[in-house]
């Protein structure tokens, strides 16, 4: 992730808008201006590489609920500030269920706004940072799409040193690449897994063909409720 934060600020109100980027370029945050939920949604889906959405909930035509649901819809890790009227329990509740992180009530102060938006963040580092581990859960590196076009052969390297490279765009994961013996031991614990359920499977299977063994499950099916209690009160006793 780049030094800078980018914050992308949702509000129809040009006023409110300037208001907030003065705030959190104060900050050292890279702000961009949006005035309404169908243009913020153009800019993601450009791929234009945004740390957080700040979105005010009152928003014509698409509300702030409707700009978060659509963003949960196809970006699951990306935080989103909401911003309320009012501040009562059910429109905060209500933007948190759509997938904000938090909601705050205008006016928003200042030092409130840039804790939470900071916060948000290092949710989304940690996020992708948990995100980014190879089979043994082991931090993996990363590199760019840009990177690991230019430099592939040092990127095939590192893979095949470490294992497991994930390659990012604006800090995303898109892609791993593995190198041979990792894709072996993947697909290879997949294979032995199968096998000792198939092993495990024919000999139940072998079990239940033994003489006798259809009589005991009848018996058991059959055994009422009064009687299935005693057994069980009967093997603690044992144990004990």
């Amino acid at each position: 992730m780049s030094a800078r934060r980018h914050v992308l600020v949702v509000s129809h109100s040009a006023t409110n808008r300037q208001s907030y980027v003065d705030q959190l370029a104060r900050a050292g945050l890279v702000v961009t201006q949006s005035p309404s939920g169908k243009d913020a949604l153009e800019r993601l889906g450009r791929g234009e590489p945004f740390d957080v959405v700040v979105t005010e909930l009152n928003l014509p035509v698409m509300t702030g609920y409707e700009l978060i649901e659509r963003i949960r819809a196809t970006d699951a890790e990306l935080p989103v500030v909401a911003l309320a009227d009012e501040a009562d329990n059910g429109t905060v509740l209500d933007a948190v269920e759509k997938g904000a992180v938090q909601c705050l009530a205008k006016p928003v102060e200042a030092d409130d706004l840039i804790r939470v938006v900071m916060l948000a963040t290092v949710l989304l580092r940690r996020r992708r940072e948990v995100g980014m581990r190879n089979r043994r859960g082991e931090p993996a590196p990363s590199v760019s799409a840009t990177d690991a076009k230019n430099q592939f052969a040092q990127v095939m390297d590192t893979a095949s040193r470490v294992g497991t490279v994930f390659i990012t765009k604006h800090d995303t994961p898109k892609a791993v690449l593995l190198s041979v013996d990792e894709f072996y031991a993947l697909s290879g614990a997949s294979t032995r897994r199968l096998d000792a359920l198939s092993d495990e499977f024919d000999a139940l299977l072998a079990r239940m063909q033994q003489p006798g063994a259809r009589e005991r499950m009848q018996a058991a099916f059959d055994t009422s409720s009064e009687e299935l209690g005693q057994a069980a009160v009967t093997a603690v006793q044992r144990r004990g």
